[in-house]
């Protein structure tokens, strides 16, 4: 899994020009089945799809719950709305979450890999002040069929790829694209 991650931040790096948000995010997972606690952290990358939809991939490692060591990556559908001058943007996200659950037979010792899939449900409200930095908090519900459901709280810290630090420039990336460049002026339909 691991290699999987540095691939997919090597890639999203490498090609600044597609990419509009990297999150890396850090907090508390619950077991909704155990009532335990632990940390997790993720990686995500997030593409706008216009004003008010969006993309996203993301690694989340959810700790070592007993006899649980889960890991996997979501691909995830957003509606947005931006608040407070385009600075605040809520958000909810749906999607298929992929997991590797290591599983620790508890008589023997031993451990034994299961992999399926379940529903990762999201909110997140981020915070566009601060560009090209972001930070946001995000809320996730893990779902799945053949092994424990997830209900975790992070906050993150994300970089805007491709902004511009100037004062006159749009908070939001889907607010620069809607600005026409030709080689002597610029053109912004409004």
């Amino acid at each position: 899994m691991k290699k999987i991650v540095l691939v997919l931040l090597f890639v999203t790096l490498s090609c600044p020009v597609m990419a509009q948000e990297m999150f890396v995010n850090v907090g508390g997972t619950y077991d909704t089945n155990t009532r335990n606690a632990r940390n997790q952290w993720s990686v995500t990358y997030r593409q706008d799809l216009g004003d008010h939809a969006a993309f996203s991939f993301s690694y989340i490692n959810e700790g070592h719950q007993i006899n649980h060591y889960r890991d996997g990556l979501a691909a995830q559908i957003w509606g947005h709305t931006d608040l407070i001058d385009s600075r605040l943007s809520l958000a909810l996200g749906i999607g298929p979450f992929a997991y590797a659950d290591t599983q620790v037979v508890p008589i023997t010792e031993t451990f034994q890999d299961r992999h399926g899939f379940g529903v990762i449900s999201s909110a997140t409200a981020t915070w566009y002040g601060l560009r090209p930095l972001l930070l946001q908090v995000r809320f996730n519900y893990i779902a799945t069929e053949r092994s424990f459901d997830t209900l975790s709280g992070t906050f993150g810290i994300g970089y805007l790829l491709g902004a511009s630090a100037s004062p006159e420039s749009s908070c939001k990336p889907a607010d620069r694209e809607r600005t026409t460049k030709s080689h002597f002026f610029s053109v912004n339909p409004s």
